[in-house]
């Protein structure tokens, strides 16, 4: 697939407004479908995707949207190993933008090890030499801005893998774009949350299918707008994390509460307690109602939404989003040991 022709690789707003077109990659190859057909039949296990970062966060998004529609155990896995009990009658995905993540490069190696059937989703590198069944993504993007292309490869792939239908992406993507145009009225302009979060530290909480979301968000906020943020999960921050909230921190954490429309009922009475709860502290959470009819639309129209967020609070910290001097920095002191 190539990108659009108005996309700039090196402008991170470019990347932002290009999500819902870089969901329409290109559909399975027929010689995939084959493929997974036959680990199917030769007695699938389970399925390992592996990923580190930016990289592994459509593994989360799938794992996530598959878990209520296959019996088939898929796991998400950010680490140099993968679980003993894992052997070759388990499938790996591996997932790596640039293709050297040695995290995921070592926990491939040990699958092939083990006799394990692989895929591989990346745009270049070591990955793609040592793969089997390569997926190909374009090069040129900052690992985080290739979500939804990332997405587009494992998500069918491993939906095809489960012998299930497979999600329409095109579609889910058409009506992102439409969900844009209603961004100011369904939620408020990216610019004016931006400002409210402006100087104050996020926590963003989610349940269900919209944890994943959380962690994107929290994610987006560190690598793009270059500023502190942590991500919580309900119901298990009920159990402990609420004690940590107090009201001489009220000024300084913002919850921001992601709340969909199609979750558990359990989970939402939780969420508006704990909301109430968080403002008797004197706390002012900030509210993100999910747009959607499906788990998907869900999850991605919110994750379009906030990664503009974020991007709109780089702005007004004065800081370059497609930065990552850091995360650099402390590879090469890792590799220089």
């Amino acid at each position: 697939m190539t990108l659009p022709s108005n996309t700039d690789t090196d402008d991170m707003h470019s990347l932002v407004r290009a999500f819902p077109r870089l969901l329409e990659s290109d559909p399975l190859e027929e010689a995939m479908l084959r493929a997974c057909t036959d680990l199917r039949h030769d007695g699938l296990h389970g399925i390992c995707l592996l990923g580190m970062g930016g990289s592994s966060i459509a593994n989360q998004y799938t794992v996530s949207l598959l878990q209520s529609r296959t019996k088939t155990p898929v796991l998400s896995i950010h680490d140099y190993s993968i679980p003993e009990y894992v052997d070759h009658n388990y499938v790996m995905i591996a997932v790596s933008y640039s293709g050297n993540t040695e995290e995921t490069l070592a926990a491939h190696r040990e699958a092939v090890r083990r006799g394990s059937p692989t895929f591989c989703v990346t745009s270049g590198g070591a990955l793609s030499r040592e793969s089997r069944h390569l997926l190909s993504l374009p090069e040129g993007l900052p690992p985080r801005a290739a979500l939804p292309l990332i997405l587009a490869k494992v998500l069918p792939l491993t939906e095809a893998l489960c012998n299930l239908q497979l999600t329409d992406l095109k579609t889910v993507g058409l009506k992102l774009e439409e969900m844009v145009k209603s961004w100011d009225s369904q939620w408020r302009p990216p610019e004016d949350t931006a400002g409210d979060l402006l100087g104050r530290i996020p926590v963003f909480m989610g349940a269900d299918h919209l944890v994943p979301v959380a962690y994107r968000a929290k994610c987006q906020t560190n690598e793009n707008a270059k500023t502190e943020a942590f991500f919580s999960t309900i119901p298990e921050a009920n159990h402990n994390e609420i004690e940590g909230f107090t009201s001489g921190r009220a000024k300084l954490l913002c919850p921001v509460i992601l709340r969909s429309g199609i979750g558990r009922e359990e989970n939402d009475r939780r969420i508006k307690t704990t909301t109430e709860v968080l403002e008797n502290l004197g706390y002012r959470p900030l509210i993100l109602r999910a747009v959607g009819d499906s788990m998907i639309e869900e999850m991605l129209s919110l994750t379009h939404y906030l990664d503009a967020v974020t991007l709109a609070w780089a702005d007004l910290r004065g800081v370059d989003p497609i930065d990552v001097s850091r995360i650099t920095l402390l590879k090469d002191k890792i590799h220089r040991g």
